[in-house]
């Protein structure tokens, strides 16, 4: 019996290291984000239930600072994944998958064209079953995939397979801003607006914490710090191992080993590639964002995420308290202006500027209803830990 293992972080977050890391081991299969087409149509179909207008392609919702956004994440939240898939929509779900998967992971692309189930459930089980077979899971191990961005849909999950792990996987946005703006210039189409990226970002750490407080994931889920696996990688993918109790070997840190993304062999993954060793495990692009960065984009980074920066251990180096620098401002308006990436939407830049100030003054007070609370912080357990 194949066991469901799934895992989320962001783009540019370290996730397709970390699958080829797991991968290697003998009780345990990842595909690297392959199914983003399926909790898009998930997504899309409890819009269309609730009669909520959504774009087919657009990017989640950050549902901050709105009740309107705030009532959408709780109606994904109260959603069953027994709910019917629409049969009409399957050859273009296989198409999708197809098409996404040659990106991450081109090993699968060719066996999907199949395809079925009558709910989202049987949906996800077969997409797990097919991978299983693919990749040559021993009976009992672990098999499963990482997709980005998708984290508000793992109390689904874990309610849909009651034996299923889950891992969160966080970079520091600093560092994952330093990745995605030095392929601007070439690909400008790929990157999004800061703006919008650590809003997501901000979100998807937001869940972790929320998921790390409540009884449905005891047991069930576990916080992976890119940082820490690239300062040490065997002691960190050693707890990796004990969190879904199979046995590590060092073998698994061979990166000669990892699956390729394409060809015959693993090449580094990284806008910086002429940088850095061919091989190996390396620390070398944790702090680059201190150097690449303009002050002023670590500054409104750290404006936006300070709480979940200290949370997870992270220092500030250019944000300190109050609004923003006006240099800071200009810069966010105008990278927000200039993105051709995808985009959150978003009121007047001053309201949003205000509104994620006015977190660090709800942390520092008591009394506050839960809309208050959630409008800001997704939910009370995360506010509740942040706070404290």
């Amino acid at each position: 019996m194949i066991r469901p293992l799934f895992s989320a972080g962001t783009s540019r977050g370290g996730t397709t290291f970390f699958t080829r890391i797991l991968s290697l081991n003998e009780k345990a299969k990842m595909a690297s984000d392959p199914c983003l087409p399926l909790f898009k149509k998930l997504r899309n179909q409890i819009y269309l239930i609730n009669k909520i207008s959504f774009s087919n392609d657009g990017p989640s919702s950050d549902f901050y600072f709105s009740d309107e956004k705030l009532k959408i994440m709780e109606l994904i939240q109260e959603t069953d994944l027994k709910i019917e898939f629409p049969q009409e929509d399957l050859p273009e779900l296989r198409e999708d998958l197809k098409q996404r998967m040659k990106l991450g992971a081109p090993e699968l692309a060719p066996y999907f064209g199949n395809l079925n189930g009558e709910n989202f459930i049987e949906i996800f089980s077969n997409c797990i079953q097919t991978m299983s077979e693919i990749y040559k899971a021993q009976d009992g191990s672990w098999c499963g995939f990482n997709d980005n961005w998708v984290s508000e849909y793992f109390p689904l999950l874990a309610k849909a397979f009651p034996t299923a792990k889950f891992i969160g996987i966080v970079r520091d946005p600093r560092s994952c801003i330093t990745s995605i703006t030095k392929i601007k210039p070439k690909k400008p189409l790929f990157v999004p607006p800061i703006y919008s990226f650590i809003r997501s970002w901000r979100k998807h750490v937001d869940f972790t914490i929320y998921m790390q407080s409540i009884p449905l994931f005891k047991d069930r889920f576990y916080l992976l710090q890119y940082e820490n696996v690239a300062r040490d990688p065997e002691g960190e993918i050693k707890k990796v191992c004990d969190y879904l109790d199979i046995v590590f070997s060092k073998e698994m840190l061979d990166t000669l080993k990892f699956r390729p993304l394409r060809g015959d062999k693993w090449q580094t993954y990284s806008h910086f590639k002429e940088e850095l060793p061919d091989q190996g495990i390396y620390a070398d692009s944790i702090d680059r964002w201190k150097t690449f960065l303009p002050s002023e984009a670590i500054e409104f980074i750290e404006f936006a995420c300070g709480p979940e920066l200290r949370y997870l251990g992270f220092n500030l180096s250019c944000y300190n308290s109050g609004p923003l620098s006006t240099k800071a401002q200009a810069f966010a308006e105008s990278d927000l202006n200039d993105a051709k990436g995808w985009k959150l939407p978003m009121r007047d830049i001053k309201t949003e500027f205000n509104d994620d100030l006015k977190r660090y003054n709800i942390l520092k007070k008591d009394g506050l209803t839960t809309e208050d609370i959630k409008k800001n912080f997704l939910f009370y357990e995360t506010y509740s830990v942040l706070k404290n």
